[in-house]
């Protein structure tokens, strides 16, 4: 686990149906809804907020926020959209290899675990990142992002 610079973010979401297992549907409704809307998209992640530790995730509990970092969105945004906005700021970051959410969720606990045991103070909230690149196959590369 690594620490790096945050940037500011943006993010307008949609809640999840469980734990994120839905973001790849979510986030195509998403950038279709936020073109229509007229939305400059800040790159290809896409960010899976969970409202509680990766323990609780694990046992169904807390909620799944998927969402795009937009550039200069409007601080109204349409009803059915959640804004988040993120300040810049040190977070702790690792890469992530699970192939289901259930696997990636794991992951996520076991960093969040030898964090804590190793004294770092982190919040029980987190973010996965979902980079995805096309060139010349889709390919996907994932994160957690945990705050101080």
């Amino acid at each position: 686990m690594i620490q790096i610079q945050l940037p500011n973010l943006r993010l307008l979401g949609l809640p999840s149906v469980g734990q994120g297992e839905d973001w790849l549907k979510k986030s195509q409704i998403l950038d279709q809804e936020l073109e229509q809307l007229n939305y400059d998209l800040e790159g290809e992640s896409v960010y899976l907020l969970f409202s509680r530790s990766p323990e609780d995730v694990l046992e169904q509990g807390g909620q799944c926020l998927v969402a795009r970092a937009v550039i200069e969105a409007q601080t109204e945004v349409p009803e059915h959209f959640i804004l988040r906005d993120l300040e810049s700021q040190m977070v702790w970051k690792a890469d992530l290899k699970g192939t289901s959410v259930v696997e990636v969720l794991e992951e996520v606990e076991e960093a969040w675990t030898k964090a804590s045991f190793k004294g770092k103070i982190l919040k029980e909230e987190f973010i996965l990142r979902i980079r995805r690149r096309i060139a010349p196959t889709l390919e996907l590369s994932l994160e957690v992002i945990f705050l101080e």
